[in-house]
């Protein structure tokens, strides 16, 4: 009869997988399974990095051992050291292509006596 037929049961898994990187970044992969009666019938992953310095604070217990095991004060010292002079090695070049660009729109406004040119790095040369 009707009355005899179990309703399946539906539970969900979560696990985790993951990889660190020399340069302390910990790759995270969340894996999340869907089973009905115990077997699966879906999976999904999620997939995120976490960096040294970030807070991971309420990250799953196994994401938290392995960024406190990786995240050592040295390694993120290390990692905002390079940060910053990659920031300040990109702002130096913006700058750079922006006083080049404006010497060229300088120089098509008003060329130069003698036909000297503004060559893509900013130096003036003569035809």
């Amino acid at each position: 009869t009707e009355r005899n037929k179990k309703m399946a049961e539906y539970t969900e898994e979560i696990g985790y997988r993951g990889e660190f990187l020399e340069s302390g970044h910990v790759q995270v992969c969340k894996v999340t399974r869907i089973l009905k009666d115990g077997s699966p019938i879906s999976s999904s992953n999620h997939r995120y990095v976490i960096a040294p310095g970030d807070d991971f604070s309420k990250e799953a217990d196994i994401v938290q051992a392995v960024c406190n095991a990786v995240h050592t004060s040295e390694m993120v010292e290390k990692y905002q050291t390079a940060i910053a002079t990659e920031e300040d090695k990109a702002s130096v070049d913006a700058i750079v292509s922006k006083v080049s660009e404006a010497k060229i729109a300088a120089q098509e406004l008003n060329p130069l006596p003698g036909d000297l040119k503004v060559s893509g790095s900013g130096d003036l040369k003569a035809p």
